[in-house]
């Protein structure tokens, strides 16, 4: 009988046996300053009626805090939606123009990465012949 995996051991399942693992996928790298993406409508919604619901005094867990949130999102008129939507389609204009400020701004470097960077002949396709 072979050993017990320790901790830092993984065990393997017998071929043709078990869930086969799945490659990670690499995080998208993070540019300082790049502007944060706009905001979902629902979650505007959240921020701003989150503090109705005082979780010290109803004693809820995350999960039913968030269900309450989302009944109460779906029993609003369409009225109501309307103002989140409208403050939704303003952010997204705010992240538009900083977008548009920030790629500007990074120009420059971008430029020269493309250039001066890459090594000779990075890219190109070998000749043929």
């Amino acid at each position: 009988m072979p050993p017990a995996p320790g901790p830092n051991v993984t065990a393997t399942a017998p071929p043709g046996k078990g869930k086969v693992a799945k490659a990670k996928r690499s995080r998208k790298r993070k540019i300082p300053g790049q502007p944060k993406g706009p905001v979902p409508a629902f979650l505007l919604f959240q921020e701003e009626i989150c503090p109705a619901f005082d979780r010290k005094k109803l004693v809820l867990s995350f999960g039913d805090l968030v269900k309450k949130i989302i009944v109460k999102c779906k029993t609003m008129l369409t009225e109501e939606k309307g103002k989140y939507g409208d403050l939704a389609e303003a952010d997204k204009r705010r992240y538009a123009r900083e977008m548009d400020s920030f790629r500007h701004q990074m120009a420059p470097v971008i430029s020269m990465c493309k250039t001066e960077l890459r090594p000779e002949g990075f890219g190109m396709q070998p000749e043929v012949g």
